[in-house]
C-alpha cells in the first residue's frame, strides 16, 4: 500500500531526525553535563 508506505516512511524519518540530530545530541549532552554539576 503506497499511502501507508509514505506514511510509514515519513514518520520514521521524523523519529530519526529528532531523536538521532546533531541538535538532539548536543541537547542530551547539555542535559546530562548539567545534571552531573549539580551532584
Amino acid at each position: 500500500d503506497k499511502n501507508l508506505r509514505e506514511d510509514l516512511g515519513g514518520r520514521a524519518f521524523d523519529f530519526a531526525r529528532e531523536n538521532f540530530s546533531i541538535e538532539a545530541h548536543l541537547k542530551n549532552l547539555k542535559n546530562l553535563y548539567e545534571s552531573l554539576l549539580k551532584k
